[in-house]
Parts: C-alpha cells; sequence; structure tokens
C-alpha cells in the first residue's frame, strides 16, 4: 500500500468527515449564541420597561406626598407682625400656642406653662 493510495482512502475521508462535524458543532453554537443574544435582549427590553414603570410610580408618589404634606402643613398659623402688634398694643397675657413637639415646641410650651403667675 502506498502512502498516496493510505491518503485517499483512509486519511482524507477521515479529514473530510471530521471536518464537516466540527462544521456542524460551528453552526450549533453559532445558533445557540443568535439564541442567547436574542433572549438577553428581550429581557433587557422587558428590564427597561419595568423601570419606566418603577420611575413614572415614584413620581406620582412623589407629586401625591408633595400635595398631601403640603396641605397638612398649610394650616394657619398667627403670623409674627399679628402678635407683634397684639404685644404692642398693651395685650401681655398673649399666649402662643405650642402645636410643635419639636425643640421649639417644648421651649414655647415650657415658657408658655412653666411660669409662675404674678
Amino acid at each position: 500500500m502506498s502512502v498516496a493510495h493510505l491518503y485517499s482512502r483512509k486519511i482524507l475521508p477521515l479529514f473530510q468527515q471530521v471536518k464537516s462535524t466540527a462544521d456542524e458543532v460551528l453552526q450549533m453554537n453559532q445558533n445557540n449564541m443568535n439564541e442567547a443574544n436574542d433572549a438577553a435582549r428581550k429581557d433587557a427590553a422587558s428590564a427597561r420597561h419595568r423601570m419606566y414603570i418603577f420611575f413614572l410610580f415614584g413620581v406620582f408618589v412623589a407629586i401625591a406626598s408633595c400635595f398631601l404634606i403640603g396641605n397638612v402643613d398649610s394650616a394657619p398659623h398667627p403670623s409674627p407682625d399679628s402678635l407683634h402688634r397684639e404685644i404692642r398694643s398693651g395685650n401681655l397675657d398673649l399666649i402662643v400656642q405650642a402645636d410643635s413637639h419639636d425643640e421649639i415646641g417644648a421651649f414655647r410650651s415650657f415658657q408658655c406653662h412653666g411660669r409662675q403667675s404674678p
């Protein structure tokens, strides 16, 4: 058996079979990568859509909170000018309501209720 005969009868067909199988594996790999790429694009589009919905919901909650807080805080308070005019006109028994529960409200409450009457 000669080398040419061995190559043409045994090695060349085996090489072509290996090459064909490798091409099939490469084609399967390419198809899998394309499918994974398409799935990733769909997932990204879905995530972007959900992000926009959550963003708009957050904006809505923020605006609604501003309106609710604005309505609660907009109760009428006596202006410092009107209190000043009352004291200037001689009303020294004026009592300022201390509605807040912070440090300033506690101080006002102490000033109004903590002092002894003469």
